[in-house]
This record gives structure tokens, C-alpha cells and sequence, in this order.
């Protein structure tokens, strides 16, 4: 993982996720891909995390400058969760996936109302913010963090925005929308996996 700067911020976990939350983490991952509902058609976006709406005002003149107005603004309730989906693509043994379920709930944990924005762009447009994605995050906030479990440590990056890869349009898309029905579903709170998995505050 490439860093964006110093690490600005150290998090303790005195214990490790349980095994059986571990397995209920990958089952509501494995859900969010399998949806009786197909998506509509995918259409370029770009999403806005929690960090990049803070500093929204920063980021679209950095777009701006670059000639990139979005089309439209919406909401994308969830960000934690979601984020989890879109960047996991596998998880290969339990140390990843402890890796993801704590990054998960860092994401909770620092902006608990976890909501994000998904901007609508232009074709031409998206596959320019698709190339510009390493440049771009370099001029815009990203918190990298260190985290402390009871058998490893690692680091991890709080980026601004997401923009899918553009080989991955179509399936991130279709993670979004199923995404959407769960958070309709269940509302808004946290799963269950991850109630109640909050780092040590000095």
C-alpha cells in the first residue's frame, strides 16, 4: 500500500475479533455480492468517502481545475460496509480478513454517521478521473493510520474518494446497488459483527 504522507493517528485493539464474527463478517460479505434484484445499467461514477466530504470543497476544485464537473450527487448510506465490499475483492485467510472487518469499524468509529456521496460523471470524464486517481489523492487529505491488533500490526489509508478501476465499472456497480437494498432493509445501523468493536482511547 502506497503511503500518502505520515501516520497521523495510532489505534489499539486490546482483543481480537471472535472467530464466530469473523464467519458471520464473511457471510454478509458474500451476501453483498448475490442479489435476486439486478442493477440497472452501470453508468461512471465516482464515490466520496466520509474523510472527502469534509473536505468536498478541496476536492471538486482539484476536479475542477482538471475540467471534471459531476453530472449529478447522491447519497451512499453505509460506507463502512460498503467500502469493505468494493476494496476486498478476496479474502484469503484470517489475518486479511481481521484486516478488513478492524478497518471497517475504524471507518465506523471515525465518522459514525457513515454516510458518503456518489457522484454521477461522464464517460469521458470518469475515465480521466480514473487516470488521474494516484495524482489526485496526492493533493487532497488522506489520514494513514496505524493499527495495533494482539498478534500483528499494520497501516492502513484513509482515502478521500474511490473511482472503480475501469475494468471494474460493472461490478462495483452492481456491489453498490445491492448495498443500497440491504442498508433499506435493515437501516442504517452497524452489523452485527461489528457492534461493539472499538479501539483503546488513551
Amino acid at each position: 500500500m502506497k503511503p500518502y504522507g505520515p501516520v497521523l493517528a495510532h489505534f489499539t485493539y486490546d482483543a481480537a475479533p471472535t472467530s464466530r464474527r469473523l464467519a458471520d463478517f464473511r457471510t454478509r460479505l458474500a451476501s453483498i455480492g448475490a442479489s435476486p434484484t439486478p442493477p440497472p445499467p452501470a453508468r461512471p461514477f465516482m464515490l466520496v468517502t466520509p474523510l472527502g466530504r469534509e473536505g468536498s470543497r478541496s476536492l471538486r476544485h482539484q476536479l475542477r481545475a482538471e475540467g471534471i464537473v459531476p453530472l449529478a450527487l447522491g447519497e451512499a448510506a453505509g460506507w463502512p460496509e460498503l467500502a469493505t465490499a468494493l476494496y476486498v475483492k478476496k479474502i484469503a485467510d484470517e489475518e486479511r480478513a481481521l484486516k478488513a472487518l478492524v478497518f471497517e469499524n475504524l471507518w465506523r468509529w471515525l465518522f459514525p454517521s457513515g454516510r458518503a456521496e456518489i457522484w454521477d460523471l461522464s464517460r469521458p470524464e470518469y475515465e480521466l478521473v480514473a487516470r488521474l486517481k494516484p495524482i489526485l489523492r496526492h493533493k487532497v487529505a488522506n489520514w494513514r493510520v496505524r493499527v495495533s491488533l494482539p498478534a500483528f500490526s499494520f497501516y492502513a489509508n484513509l482515502h478521500p474518494f474511490h473511482v472503480p478501476d475501469v475494468e471494474d465499472l460493472g461490478r462495483e456497480w452492481r456491489l453498490i446497488w445491492n448495498h443500497r437494498l440491504g442498508v433499506e432493509r435493515r437501516g442504517h445501523s452497524p452489523p452485527s459483527d461489528c457492534r461493539g468493536l472499538d479501539p483503546v482511547v488513551p
